[in-house]
């Protein structure tokens, strides 16, 4: 009789467990898109990256993460022996989410820092001052906001953006324009 009253309790006790709510959820994803400046110029932004959430109620978590994002600022201008203005960047983002249903919304700061950096370079003038300059500051800040579907348990498919706040473009009181680095990406996402 003790047996089959301690076998009842570990099945029970394995019934409740599984019938716990989720509390952790890591992320990978996989990001393509478009880079949007203030110029006349659209380039593309790549990236990969991961983040852990963390549910506080059913349809609402928070999470942390980080990335690797590529940005191209003139794509094909390199074919005519202008400069691409690549960079890349290693981004830490937060957010909040709301959960409901099969949708996901996501917002909260991103912390980006410039790891990949170009210079400048002038053709017509191999002694100009501005030559080997950098281009960009090293930190930028903005909003991320995501819109999410999910496809089954493991998958989500959805937009998400990045606003720049900030003016990542280093003025040296010539060759200045604004470039705060917005992006919009199509997202990608396996989740555990």
């Amino acid at each position: 009789m003790k047996k089959y009253l301690l076998f009842a309790l570990f099945l029970s006790a394995v019934v409740a467990a599984q019938a716990q709510e989720r509390k952790w959820e890591h992320q990978f994803h996989a990001s393509a898109g478009v880079q949007i400046d203030n110029s006349d110029d659209t380039g593309s932004s790549t990236r990969i990256g991961y983040s852990l959430g963390y549910f506080l109620k059913n349809n609402f978590s928070v999470t942390a993460g980080a990335s690797l994002r590529y940005e191209v600022e003139n794509m094909f201008e390199s074919q005519d022996g202008a400069d691409d203005d690549d960079y890349k960047f290693a981004d830490v983002a937060f957010a909040a989410r709301y959960h409901t249903g099969r949708w996901t919304l996501g917002l909260g700061p991103v912390f980006s820092f410039c790891t990949g950096n170009d210079t400048y370079y002038i053709d017509a003038n191999p002694r100009d001052p501005m030559n080997g300059k950098k281009k960009l500051h090293t930190f930028g800040f903005g909003m991320q906001p995501s819109v999410m579907y999910s496809l089954g348990r493991h998958f989500r498919l959805g937009l998400e953006g990045r606003i720049g706040l900030n003016d990542m473009r280093i003025d040296y009181g010539r060759y200045h324009e604004t470039n705060r680095f917005h992006c919009l990406w199509l997202t990608l996402a396996a989740t555990i």
